[in-house]
């Protein structure tokens, strides 16, 4: 039987911790490393509800995409969730992984799996530094498409119910940069990139406003932009580990108010 530090060390070769940003928190955050297990189990955010489902799943291992422990804890008690999820996995002997922006990163993680998901075609990376790509990716649709269309084909790709976004800077869409969850720090350096359009998320209203004549930049929800990797890793690790892999729905916690239709989701 694997044990969790097998597990590290396959998610190591393929999404290196070391690509993750400085200011996060990858790898196993809570368990042994020691610890045997027969089933894995992946999901978006561990909260206590994921860790529950774990539970009943009688696996001991949650593999999420977001970090549980992720700013310093001076406390943990069951009034925050993050802490009672931690608590909880403790209680049960669940080990926690995170797989965050190591896993955006990677080739094949987060924003790989995004670029494929919009249908572009010869994807790359922005750049790279010593080896280590960019959290970027670039490509492009088969034919333009008019940006109405493209619209809605990310609407209906990513499951997004709404989308914000600036002015269109070109009449048809065909060279896209992708950067799932927060990326619209990097908007500079995507416009150097002669894009027709970037999609991320988490778009302040200052950085529409700042693009506005240079890059037609679409805010696409974070959970949406990156939540499509579950599926992918769970293919790549049931090639290596002959054990069931579960994945544990993680509930978006943005809902939308569409003036016009009822109901919030």
């Amino acid at each position: 039987m694997p044990n969790v530090a097998k597990l590290i060390n396959w998610l190591n070769e393929n999404f290196p911790l070391h690509y993750a940003e400085s200011f996060d928190n990858v790898g196993l955050l809570v368990g042994d490393p020691t610890a045997p297990f027969d089933s894995i189990a992946l999901t978006f955010d561990a909260t206590p509800e994921a860790v529950q489902q774990a539970v009943a799943l009688n696996t001991k291992v949650l593999i999420s995409h977001h970090p549980v422990i992720f700013q310093g804890l001076k406390t943990i008690t069951p009034f925050e969730r993050n802490q009672k999820a931690i608590m909880s996995a403790i209680k049960y002997g669940i080990n926690l992984i995170a797989m965050h922006t190591n896993l955006d990163r990677a080739t094949g993680g987060v924003n790989d799996v995004l670029a494929q998901r919009l249908g572009l075609k010869n994807i790359m990376p922005l750049s790279e530094n010593d080896g280590i790509p960019h959290l970027i990716r670039i490509g492009e649709l088969p034919q333009g498409m008019p940006v109405d269309d493209f619209l809605q084909w990310v609407c209906v790709r990513l499951n997004s119910k709404t989308l914000r976004h600036n002015n269109p800077t070109s009449r048809a869409i065909k060279r896209v940069a992708v950067c799932g969850g927060s990326g619209s720090q990097f908007w500079r350096e995507v416009h150097q990139a002669n894009v027709d359009a970037f999609i991320t998320a988490d778009v302040k209203y200052h950085t529409f406003w700042d693009a506005q004549d240079s890059l037609f930049i679409i805010d696409a929800g974070h959970y949406e932009t990156e939540v499509p990797v579950l599926q992918n890793l769970r293919n790549q690790l049931s090639e290596t580990f002959n054990v069931p892999i579960h994945l544990i729905h993680s509930e978006n916690p943005v809902k939308y108010f569409v003036y016009g239709n009822q109901g919030n989701d």
